[in-house]
């Protein structure tokens, strides 16, 4: 039975990846193509999310850390749960930006809680652990898009919405019933948010202590405005590539591609030099992309990235994995702090760019970006190593 339990941590994570991808194949088209909004009003709709988010980042790390990481996740899986109902039963433009609250206080619920979870949970194997989530999220991008877009000619794009809550409702049963925490729960102290106290100096401290985390930071901090520019606009640059039809096709595509840089991520002895490298070259490919939307190349130049950052990833999960020392729950919640800073910077910049310049230039935008975020993390494994 024990055995069970822990290996619910990937069904939990392999529903949130159908989910992810059935929405992330619809959402912009269905905001584009149904609702008629221009691509800056689109990106708006994420500000809500990105601004509750950053206030609730951190208090929910130091939460999760404080009075159990199984509480913080449940608490945001309901709150999204939430968010794609109402999604479902409205194109009010007001109510879907307001909606945004919910799906803020649910990814920051469970961002830094979830990963935290996993990682005490498998620590004896941790790049096991982190290949097998890459390759269920990627064998997941293969399948879904492609009956997403088939179903989406049936049934509409609003319904996935209800679907995907449906998909959250059975979430919170496998957490409830199916996970333990992996460590007992902190006694609650006389003062009720003395937590936010101790989790602010716990952070400070690492920040100080150690120039990899502070170089880790500072990559985080930029690494909002790329990757926004990227995954927003990725659906609609295939799109205008090479046609709607195609979309779901090309999708899975990208993650077969990725599933061979999972194994070979797996397969690297030498992860010190390749952890900055594979994203150079994802970097590279961003541009290029760009710089040939419209075109067979820039599919070409997408699989590229794909193939890049999802080595990359895996990599990037073992030096954070190495160069936290405690309070992982809050210094991952803290990571994507920043990354959210720029993320509302991006909500505001992005959609104004690909309005008048084109979604190809915010790409190359992107690129440029992340190609100051690989200096950065080139200090990353520096310090790390020294």
């Amino acid at each position: 039975m024990a055995f069970k339990r822990i290996y619910n941590i990937y069904l939990v994570s392999g529903l949130f990846n159908i989910t992810n991808a059935m929405l992330f194949t619809t959402y912009f088209l269905y905001l584009t193509n149904e609702l008629h909004l221009s691509y800056a009003l689109a990106a708006l709709l994420d500000l809500p999310v990105f601004l509750t988010q950053l206030i609730v980042e951190l208090p929910s790390g130091f939460f999760a850390d404080k009075f159990g990481l199984k509480k913080s996740i449940v608490i945001g899986t309901i709150a999204l749960t939430i968010g794609p109902l109402i999604y479902c039963m409205t194109t009010n433009y007001i109510l879907l930006f307001a909606n945004g609250i919910f799906y803020g206080i649910g990814f920051a619920s469970i961002s830094g809680a979830f990963d935290a979870l996993a990682y005490e949970t498998f620590s004896t194997d941790l790049k096991r652990l982190f290949t097998i989530r890459q390759l269920i999220q990627n064998l997941t991008n293969v399948i879904v898009p492609v009956i997403t877009i088939l179903l989406s000619q049936i049934l509409g794009l609003r319904v996935f919405y209800f679907l995907d809550g449906i998909f959250k409702c059975l979430i919170l049963v496998v957490l409830i019933f199916g996970i333990d925490d992996v460590k007992e729960v902190y006694e609650i102290p006389r003062y009720g948010l003395e937590f936010l106290r101790t989790g602010f100096a716990l952070v400070s401290k690492q920040l100080h202590d150690s120039k990899a985390i502070f170089y880790q930071a500072n990559s985080q901090l930029l690494w909002g405005i790329a990757s926004f520019a990227v995954d927003v606009f990725w659906i609609k640059l295939i799109e205008i590539s090479v046609g709607t039809n195609s979309v779901g096709l090309v999708f899975s595509l990208a993650s077969i591609v990725a599933i061979v840089g999972n194994l070979i991520a797996y397969k690297l002895k030498v992860i010190k030099s390749a952890f900055w490298i594979t994203f150079l070259l994802h970097s590279i490919f961003v541009i290029l992309a760009g710089i040939y939307i419209g075109k067979e190349a820039a599919i070409l130049f997408i699989l590229g990235r794909s193939f890049f950052i999802n080595i990359h990833e895996i990599l990037s999960s073992m030096i954070l994995n190495q160069i936290i020392k405690t309070s992982r729950a809050s210094m991952l919640s803290f990571f994507s702090f920043l990354t959210l800073i720029s993320k509302i910077i991006g909500t505001l910049v992005i959609g104004t760019i690909s309005d008048k310049w084109g979604v190809g230039t915010s790409w190359i935008f992107a690129g440029l970006i992340l190609l100051i975020i690989t200096w950065q993390l080139y200090q990353v494994q520096k310090y790390n190593y020294e």
